[in-house]
């Protein structure tokens, strides 16, 4: 499987103080985020899988988060873990979601909380995810969402993933036995 990260998730990994977005079910931020991102990572590993870290996505994340090699350190100790850079592949799919998707593209624009020109970056990090033959996505992000929704990608919220492994707690009782 192949599969890419977006900012709000890259963040959640290289920032220790960046809080995780809010389960709508609950309304409160999502509980074990790094446990929850850590068995994801694992569980990717595992699974021979590619996380795809679209490069627009590290830059945007290397904005809050310093020192930078510190970061691209840790992104390269995940075997999963497969930067990709927006390049001709990558601009050629984004295009082509946009003229696939014009009305639904402007549905988003319209509904944005930020400035287009920023918005325009999750269309990029779409392009790098379909350029690299990705099939899912992980993202906290509205319109990233949407725009990938579009372009056929599953998308997987931070507050949908499971603590999995050597992360996951026992159960008290498991593994005693009264025999």
């Amino acid at each position: 499987m192949i599969a890419a990260i977006d900012n709000t998730i890259l963040t959640l990994l290289i920032n220790p103080s960046a809080k995780a977005a809010s389960d709508p079910k609950t309304n409160l931020p999502t509980p074990d985020i790094k446990l929850k991102l850590l068995s994801m990572l694992d569980d990717l590993s595992a699974s021979n899988a590619r996380l795809i870290v679209p490069t627009p996505a590290i830059g945007e994340a290397l904005c809050v988060a310093t020192p930078a090699n510190e970061i691209l350190d840790k992104l390269n100790s995940f075997t999963c873990i497969d930067p990709q850079a927006f390049g001709m592949r990558a601009a050629m799919e984004m295009a082509d979601v946009v003229k696939a998707n014009r009305t639904g593209i402007k549905k988003i624009q319209a509904d944005a909380t930020r400035p287009w020109q920023h918005v325009k970056m999750d269309l990029m990090i779409v392009g790098v995810a379909i350029a690299s033959k990705a099939t899912r996505i992980y993202s906290d992000d509205r319109s990233q969402s949407r725009f990938a929704e579009l372009a056929g990608l599953e998308v997987v919220h931070s507050w949908d993933l499971q603590i999995t492994g050597k992360y996951r707690q026992k159960n008290f009782f498991e593994g005693d036995s009264d025999e």
